[in-house]
């Protein structure tokens, strides 16, 4: 797979929220409450549709009048997987399955599934979408940024056009992959966080003057009055406000990446994120 980076493009930021599913409801409205106070309306939304099997979106109602409200207002769905959680053994290569047992075991779905196991979940998660009256996501977001070799395969089967990765963006179709940093809110306990803020600051600092398109993300977990989450809403806040980044959600981004080019021929896997 070749990587390209996102050139001749304004300064993007792209603003999301993970683990959007119904037993968030409350937490998931006061984050969208606290960015709308910096300014920022414009999100992406990556939905669980049936979190851990037992808080199915379709039964959701006042869940999925929120989240079409948001859509309807400029905000992107992205599918983030079905249940958030692994039905077996993880797959993989072993540093793979380890970077997973230690940063995302209970989250790592897709990192247990093959090709047909993530196929058959994300018809799943977009036929759940379309019972709650939401729009058709062209994204996909494996749960903790995980996936197993095969299952990027199935994921393209079951129609999804791109693929997030903590710090990557995979065409499906076009068979390429766009660095893309990150900082952000995990929700997690202190230690994790720290980790997470470290590489975070290693990645941006290395990548973010030469592509021009950043990510900022918050989980629903946590604590909402915590110091990661301030700090996360700060940067926010001074990027757009002060910095001159422009908002802006996947759709957008990709829709300017490589016009007019050939699909790829032949199938290839994804690799890790």
């Amino acid at each position: 797979m070749s990587v390209h980076a996102p050139q001749r493009m304004p300064r993007r930021l792209v603003v999301s929220i993970h683990d959007v599913a119904p037993p968030f409801e409350p937490q998931v409205r006061a984050e969208i409450e606290m960015l709308a106070a910096i300014g920022v309306r414009q999100l992406v939304l990556k939905v669980v549709p049936n979190w851990h099997g037992e808080y199915p979106l379709s039964a959701a109602t006042s869940f999925a009048d929120l989240l079409r409200a948001q859509a309807d207002v400029g905000s992107e769905l992205v599918l983030h997987g079905w249940q958030h959680r692994p039905s077996g053994p993880l797959r993989g290569q072993a540093l793979a399955r380890l970077r997973a047992c230690l940063f995302a075991g209970g989250a790592a779905e897709f990192q247990a599934l093959t090709a047909e196991g993530a196929r058959q979940a994300v018809v799943a998660g977009l036929e759940m979408l379309a019972r709650a009256g939401l729009p058709t996501p062209k994204a996909f977001c494996a749960p903790g940024w995980l996936w197993s070799p095969e299952a990027s395969v199935g994921v393209r089967e079951a129609g999804m056009r791109w693929l997030i990765g903590q710090f990557s963006l995979h065409d499906l179709h076009y068979g390429r992959r766009y660095w893309v940093p990150s900082f952000g809110h995990m929700g997690a306990a202190a230690p994790h966080e720290a980790g997470v803020r470290i590489l975070n600051w290693m990645i941006a600092h290395a990548t973010a003057p030469q592509i021009g398109v950043l990510r900022a993300y918050l989980h629903p977990q946590g604590d909402l009055a915590g110091r990661a989450l301030r700090q996360t809403l700060h940067r926010i806040q001074r990027l757009t406000a002060s910095e001159g980044w422009e908002l802006s959600t996947f759709s957008q981004i990709l829709s300017d990446l490589e016009p007019g080019t050939s699909p790829r021929s032949g199938q290839q896997h994804i690799a890790q994120p």
